[in-house]
């Protein structure tokens, strides 16, 4: 079975070293390994969707007419083409439906109709939201997706007590993890600060003091 972490590290990286050719196989590793769909859905979506607007010519090549495909990855894949808002790539949902349940099939004529939002326009209403975000940085290096996982920090987004915490703890992990392990993404985020809300560039110093005290 793939290595899961490895495919994950990928994903993480592809930023730096872009290898839009790696792409078909990686789909096949991640379905083979289980993480195509299901709760690593939404993230594989997002990174794959800015691949695909970058080079959507190469989308032919994706294994989307795989029969082995279960609703979940046939979901994943169709929001990745959803979302990388671009008609040449939204042109190959059509070989996500041999094969889809009613429930998916009708998901993704959606699709076909509906204009999709901007990754880093999401209202951070969940930690899945922060999963899509850092998939979306792992395919790009985009430093709006960074600005928005800070955002995060504060749950502002969220609507209640508990959903706020939740946001904040995942925002707070997540971006303190990257902060810690990477010096370019602490680099990114250290240029975050000046522009951020007050509140947001008061959690965002003090996050960084926290892991550089810890390093």
């Amino acid at each position: 079975m793939p290595d899961v972490a490895d495919l994950e590290e990928w994903m993480r990286s592809y930023w730096r070293h872009p290898d839009p050719e790696a792409v078909p196989e990686v789909i096949d590793r991640l379905h083979r390994a289980g993480v195509l769909g299901g709760s690593a859905g939404p993230a594989v979506a997002a990174f794959l969707a800015q691949v695909a607007r970058r080079d959507p010519a190469r989308v032919a090549a994706w294994p989307l007419d795989d029969a082995q495909l279960d609703p979940g990855e046939r979901l994943t894949l169709a929001q990745a083409l959803w979302l990388a808002d671009d008609e040449a790539a939204r042109g190959h949902l059509d070989r996500l439906l041999d094969g889809a349940d009613a429930e998916v099939a009708e998901v993704i004529e959606g699709f076909r109709v509906d204009d999709p939002p901007a990754i880093v326009a999401l209202p951070l209403t969940a930690p899945v939201v922060l999963d899509m975000l850092w998939g979306a940085f792992g395919a790009t290096g985009d430093p709006r997706c960074l600005a928005r996982v800070a955002e995060g920090l504060t749950g502002a987004d969220a609507e209640d007590d508990p959903t706020r915490e939740l946001v904040a703890s995942a925002a707070r992990w997540s971006l303190g993890s990257r902060v810690a392990e990477d010096a370019e993404v602490r680099r990114l985020v250290e240029g975050l600060v000046p522009d951020a809300a007050p509140e947001t560039a008061a959690a965002l110093r003090a996050l960084l003091a926290e892991h550089t005290d810890r390093g």
